[in-house]
């Protein structure tokens, strides 16, 4: 889905406004990432960011999976 926004928590919250069940699924109460979900932007996971104020530009995507762990 496109979103317009200057920044990576600009997309976030666009997320959040748009769909809020989903986000439901993807933040916990606090409005960080819930620890089984993944985010990309680009090929740089979110959570090696020190904030979500990075930049965003035009043909950035951003990737949001769920973790799978097992054996």
């Amino acid at each position: 889905m496109p979103v317009e926004a200057a920044t990576l928590q600009g997309v976030f919250d666009e997320v959040r406004r748009r769909y809020p069940v989903l986000a439901e699924r993807i933040f916990d109460e606090g409005g960080s990432l819930r620890p089984h979900v993944l985010c990309f932007h680009n090929r740089t996971n979110t959570r090696w960011l020190k904030s979500l104020d990075v930049p965003v530009a035009d043909g950035d995507v951003v990737s949001v999976l769920q973790a799978v762990s097992g054996g």
